[in-house]
């Protein structure tokens, strides 16, 4: 028989072990929405301007205190501007430079040639422009679909994604294939297109635990619903109750056999710590 560990022993193990769980391995963030911010955001669309700010929510939500530069995804290469944008779409770029976001300080842009070699893990989170009325193009959420994998394990290590309306409304180069929209994502969403004006839309609890307001979501258009939560938190509602914006953490499936992490080493420390402690606990005297 063994004397019991001594105090000190057992609270370091418990505040190891308390550290793990609390400590865990990083999950990613993901805020997807049928509203279109990037193109309703701009001051020069002269309606109700609170998609400025519900642009901004999905950001900080996605950022989740993550420093450093975003990635823009989407647009026409060599296109900064509303000028080289087609008639009714806006160009996302010109509405973050209005919000004080600066291009190559703030954040870099992906085109759809660009998405193969992005180096995701170099940025604090992935912001996808609509197809309507952004500049996503279908090559460029193809080519979004195809980097599944590296999405997975770019939101495993802590990694955010804000995706905004994927309709198909968009002509041309912006007619998105139905079977890619939010593909890109390890959660399994299934949207359908629904152009209609923001008009008694309602924030769930959750939604106004982010910091929006009712004018956040009302007085502009949103291009597509979801029909199924694949497990985020529902953020507002159309008015017949359809969902228009989700937003959670996740931890993506896990694509690959993943190298050990720092949780896991102290998990293993802590345990051992713990066992040799408990071996060198003296007997007792008889």
């Amino acid at each position: 028989m063994r004397f019991a560990l001594p105090v000190f022993v057992r609270i370091l193990c418990l505040l190891l072990l308390f550290y793990v769980s609390c400590f865990a391995d990083p999950v990613g963030s993901i805020f997807v929405t049928g509203h279109d911010p990037d193109f309703h955001g701009q001051d020069s669309i002269g309606l109700p301007h609170g998609a400025a700010h519900l642009l901004q929510v999905g950001m900080d939500f996605v950022r989740n205190g993550r420093s450093g530069k975003f990635l823009l995804v989407g647009g026409l290469p060599g296109c900064l501007t509303d000028a080289c944008a087609p008639a009714g779409h806006f160009n996302p770029v010109q509405t973050l430079n209005e919000l004080g976001l600066v291009t190559g300080t703030d954040f870099d842009i992906a085109t759809a040639v660009d998405i193969p070699a992005a180096a995701l893990d170099s940025y604090a989170f992935v912001m996808v422009e609509s197809d309507f009325g952004g500049l996503l193009t279908a090559d460029a959420l193809h080519n979004l679909a195809l980097r599944s994998a590296d999405i997975a394990a770019y939101l495993n290590s802590g990694g955010g994604v804000f995706a905004m309306a994927e309709s198909g409304s968009g002509s041309g180069a912006f007619a998105t294939d139905p079977a890619e929209r939010f593909g890109f994502l390890p959660t399994v969403l299934s949207s359908a297109t629904l152009n209609q004006s923001e008009s008694g839309f309602n924030l769930t609890a959750f939604g106004s635990t982010l910091g929006l307001d009712g004018a956040d979501i009302n007085g502009d258009f949103s291009h597509n619903i979801f029909t199924d939560t694949a497990g985020l938190d529902v953020v507002d509602r159309d008015s017949a109750g359809h969902i228009i914006t989700l937003a959670g953490r996740v931890s993506a499936p896990a694509t690959s056999v993943p190298e050990p992490n720092l949780s896991a080493l102290l998990a293993i420390m802590a345990l051992v710590f713990c066992r040799r402690a408990h071996k060198k606990t003296p007997k007792p005297n008889l």
